[in-house]
């Protein structure tokens, strides 16, 4: 959201119980959208990080900062590249799509690693 750390916290406020409930449909009714239903309680996660964030810059804590920025970094970098092409391709009933869906989600999965696993170890 990029806005401050109230704002980033009440999207995570509202996107959290929303993707509970979406749990709760997917797991009564198909659960082969269980993976896409978990996609806002990711969300919320990284929108607390980022939350995290702007508290420690506020606080000036760089301890703060650095831990939601690997948080919110590893969601951008990482997760989103393999769970958004892999989620579909669990709930995919097409023979043609599902194979490109778990294709794209296993490249997504290591780009994303070359993306972020840099910065985890070596953050400066």
């Amino acid at each position: 959201m990029c806005f401050s750390a109230s704002v980033s916290f009440a999207a995570s406020a509202l996107l959290l119980p929303a993707g509970l409930y979406a749990l709760r449909l997917a797991y009564r009714q198909n659960s082969s959208y269980l993976p896409l239903a978990s996609i806002p309680i990711a969300f919320g996660v990284q929108q607390a990080c980022e939350g995290l964030v702007w508290l420690g810059v506020e606080a000036n804590s760089s301890a703060e900062v650095n831990l939601g920025a690997f948080g919110f970094l590893g969601f951008a970098y990482w997760f989103w590249l393999f769970w958004a092409p892999g989620s579909v391709a669990f709930s995919e009933a097409n023979p043609i799509v599902r194979p490109v869906g778990w294709s794209l989600s296993v490249l997504g999965f290591m780009y994303g690693a070359l993306l972020y696993l840099p910065l985890v170890f070596q953050p400066d």
